[in-house]
Parts: C-alpha cells; sequence; structure tokens
C-alpha cells in the first residue's frame, strides 16, 4: 500500500499589496498629514506677505486648511520716492484723455510715452490706487511710479497701506473680513485717502504712538471711532488738539460681537509733516482713518492752521457741549 502523499512545500508569503489610492488612511496619519498641511500652508502665507517686487496683485485661498490671505502687496522702488515718474511736456492742441480738454498747460509724459494734464493724472492716482496694486497708466495700464501725496507706517511693524476711498462693500482692515455697509460723510470727499491697517493693532496703549503719517502737503486727518465708548479709550484725543466733527457722518462697518458699527469722527489739521496717531487699546479694533488733501496754498482760517497750539475745527456751541461728553 502506497503511503500518504508527501507534503507541498509551503509557498512563500505573498508580499502585502499596496494600499489602494482610495482607501481611507489610518486616522493618525490622516491627521500628521493635516498638520503637515496647516504648516506649509502658514509658512506660505507668511512667506506670501512679505514685500516683493512682483507688479501684479497676488489673491490666494487656502481653504482645506481654514486659511485665507487676501492679498500680497508689492512695494514700488525708487530713488525719488516722493515724486511720480512724469516729465513736464510742451503744450499740445491734443485733448486729455482723462478730462476731455486740451492739453495746452501744465502737461506732462508718462514712460509710456501718453500725455494728460499733470492735475488729471494726480487726480486719477489718488482714486485708482488699490491695495496691493501699483498704479498704472490710464491708457496702457503700464506700471508707473506715483506714490500718494501720504505715506504711512506702523510703530508695531504690522501692514499698514494709504489707498484711495474705499467702495461699499469693501473691507476696514487688511487681515478681517469687516466691510464697509456705508462710508457716511466720506463719500463725497473726493480728495480723501484712507488707511488700510492691520487691526491686531488695536492693542496698542493710548501712551504709545500706533501708526505715523507722513504728508507732502496740508491734510486734515478725520479719525472715525466704532463707539462713543470706543473714543472714550483715546485719552490723547482732546489734549492733543483733535476736535469731534459732527459735520462728518460716520461710517458704519461689520464686525463682532456687536456690528454694525457707527462712532463719533473726530478731526485735525496738520501742514506737511510727520503726523503721530496712538493707540487706544480696546477689544473693539482700531479706529478708522481718513486723510483729505488740503491746497498746498491753503487760504487762512480754521482748516489751515495745523499746528498743537491752534484747534483746527471751529466748533459751535452745540458741538462744543457735545464733544465734553467725550474725554
Amino acid at each position: 500500500m502506497d503511503g500518504p502523499p508527501p507534503p507541498r512545500p509551503a509557498s512563500p508569503p505573498s508580499p502585502p499589496s499596496p494600499p489602494s489610492p482610495l482607501a481611507d488612511p489610518p486616522a493618525a496619519e490622516s491627521s500628521q498629514s493635516r498638520a503637515r498641511r496647516v504648516l506649509e500652508g502658514i509658512r506660505y502665507v507668511m512667506q506670501s506677505l512679505r514685500p516683493t517686487d512682483s507688479d501684479d496683485e497676488v489673491a490666494f485661498s487656502l481653504p482645506e486648511l481654514g486659511l485665507y490671505s487676501p492679498l500680497r502687496y508689492p512695494r514700488a522702488k525708487s530713488q525719488d520716492f516722493r515724486e511720480i515718474a512724469v516729465e513736464r511736456a510742451e503744450p499740445r492742441e491734443e485733448d486729455c484723455p482723462i478730462c476731455l480738454v486740451p492739453m495746452t498747460e501744465q502737461c506732462v509724459v508718462t514712460p509710456c510715452a501718453h500725455h494728460f494734464h499733470h492735475a488729471c493724472l494726480e487726480q486719477y492716482f489718488m482714486a485708482a490706487r488699490e491695495p496691493g496694486r501699483r498704479t498704472r497708466c490710464p491708457l496702457c495700464r503700464g506700471s508707473l511710479h506715483a506714490p500718494l501725496p501720504v505715506e504711512a507706517s506702523s510703530s508695531s511693524g504690522r501692514f499698514i497701506e494709504v489707498v484711495s476711498l474705499p467702495a461699499q462693500g469693501e473691507r476696514c482692515h487688511v487681515d478681517r473680513a469687516y466691510a464697509f455697509h456705508s462710508l457716511g460723510g466720506f463719500a463725497s470727499r473726493p480728495r480723501t485717502l484712507y488707511v488700510l491697517t492691520s487691526n491686531d493693532d488695536r492693542k496698542t496703549p493710548a501712551s504709545q504712538v500706533m501708526w505715523s503719517l507722513q504728508c507732502a502737503q496740508p491734510v486734515l486727518v478725520h479719525l472715525n471711532f466704532r463707539s462713543q465708548t470706543h473714543a472714550q479709550a483715546a485719552l490723547w484725543l482732546r489734549p492733543h488738539g483733535w476736535r469731534l466733527n459732527p459735520e462728518i457722518q460716520s461710517t458704519v462697518s461689520s464686525g463682532v460681537p456687536n456690528g454694525p458699527y457707527s462712532g463719533p469722527v473726530f478731526t485735525r489739521a496738520f501742514d506737511a509733516g510727520l503726523v503721530n496717531l496712538y493707540g487706544a487699546n480696546t477689544w473693539e479694533g482700531t479706529y478708522f482713518v481718513f486723510v483729505e488733501l488740503l491746497p498746498t496754498e491753503p487760504s487762512p482760517g480754521p482748516a489751515a492752521a495745523g499746528n498743537s497750539e491752534n484747534p483746527p475745527v471751529a466748533l459751535s456751541p452745540a458741538a462744543a457741549s457735545e464733544e465734553s461728553t467725550v474725554s
């Protein structure tokens, strides 16, 4: 009788099959991967906020990380930082492309060889300055160096930029999604610029300079607070010559937790030079800064008396009594 068949040799173990790309990763790997993506996203955001020589605005969003960075902000480079990069030109019978009036006087030419009235081009630059964008020629959209007559800096080193008067629905701050529901009385002031800032500067004490403005011509600086309580936190207003301005209706802005916000407007006139703005150290946020340009040769009057000894805004008795409620 034949014996039992010899046992078959054991086959070598088959290698594990590679994981399917559609399979869900283990929980630990998923958590590590997400943490890595978050760190990479934060690094990308920080790098993108550094000054760059790029001509264009770059907007990017990282919704899968819950991160959002609104803009990349290029900085113009020029040896003559305060001057618009245009040259005087001979008068000509052609119409100015902006005002459609013959350029018989005060004509300038841009590096891209387009002619305009000097005043028209300056006004265009004021109205067309958007956050993070270089000024461009109205005709060919070529990049031009055209600094505004007001420059801003932040003591904290956080972002700050002088831009055109914002439109309804645009952001109040660079780092918050809060927006202007209404510009109030500022909407009817065409020679007014806005200082776009970081809301994180709200922690600056009232005894410290928060922002500084360098003005190339006389200006009216308007500080729009978010509420009466907000204005009371700025203890430096009255000692530094600021006056309640009831003639300007407040903006209305969104915000948490008590928005929409609107509050008093304080105004002071300054000659060309340095303007220091102090903190308020309040959870409500920073105040909004609007800079109204005055003529380079102002006529005598309260609006032209821009120094610490002379209050810049004449107040009616009613306004003076209203101001006394804000300390």
